[in-house]
């Protein structure tokens, strides 16, 4: 999709992966894909909470945990959501603040999506402006570190 077809209250996921050379660096509107789920009923999976992942959440996503503390255990109603990736990587794109509220909870599992890469690769942001680019991507590798 087209960065001027997002609206500018759509959220995005980027995906960073640094293992390969040159780094390769995926932007993908979140808020279209969980409109696109929607649309297509796309099954409810659930997937387990556990002290690792959370974990890694904290260490890589950057989320507010006064966030986290607002939501209820009905906003855990909402399905968070995952990426499959195709080579038995799943990412999780939405939703992280729901699943610190799971583990929280201490929920064992959490309701969620998993969209496969040809359905999402729709999704993926192309055309995005260098001088916003650049500053998507200092914010993301500031999280991370």
């Amino acid at each position: 999709m087209k960065f001027l077809d997002c609206a500018i209250t759509d959220e995005t996921y980027t995906h960073i992966e640094n293992t390969v050379k040159p780094t390769v660096v995926t932007v993908i509107n979140t808020s279209q894909a969980v409109a696109w789920v929607k649309r297509t009923h796309l099954e409810v999976s659930y997937v387990g909470v556990t002290d690792e992942y959370a974990g890694q959440i904290l260490k890589r996503n950057g989320v507010n945990m006064d966030h986290v503390e607002r939501l209820t255990a009905s906003d855990l109603k909402r399905p968070i959501l995952f990426l499959d990736w195709g080579d038995g990587t799943q990412v999780l794109a939405d939703g992280n603040h729901r699943y610190m509220l799971a583990h929280r909870l201490k929920r064992k599992d959490i309701r969620c999506w998993i969209v496969e890469r040809k359905d999402w690769q729709q999704f993926v942001v192309e055309g995005i402006p260098p001088q916003l680019y650049g500053i998507m991507i200092a914010d993301v590798m500031t999280s991370v570190k």
